[in-house]
């Protein structure tokens, strides 16, 4: 987190796109956000309806740094898309993952 700006609100989210013949997407899939200090943001999210062939933003969760000089050079943040399920799916295609500051609206 040595990269990021101090005391800062920031949101990670997924840029992904359904390909016109994807299929298994009925079931829904985890985005995770876990933090430095422990603690796990789990939200689940369908796709079933996102539209085909348009670029979505999948928005996993937002943290927000500590004031300078708070160990946060060592600090990491995970972020994952899962599913367990035995559900097959294809189709999906990840264009990148964003960690960018949140702008306030």
């Amino acid at each position: 987190m040595s990269d990021l700006s101090s005391e800062t609100l920031y949101e990670v989210v997924y840029d992904v796109r359904l390909s016109e013949g994807a299929s298994g997407w009925e079931l829904p899939i985890n985005l995770r956000l876990s933090l430095p200090n422990g603690t796990v943001k789990e939200r689940q999210i369908s796709l079933f309806q996102k539209p085909r062939g348009e670029w979505i933003e999948l928005n996993v969760g937002k943290f927000r740094t500590g004031k300078k000089g708070e160990s946060s050079e060592t600090q990491e943040v995970c972020f994952d898309l899962y599913e367990h399920g035995s559900h097959w799916k294809h189709g999906l295609v990840v264009r990148s993952a964003i960690l960018r500051p949140k702008t306030l609206k």
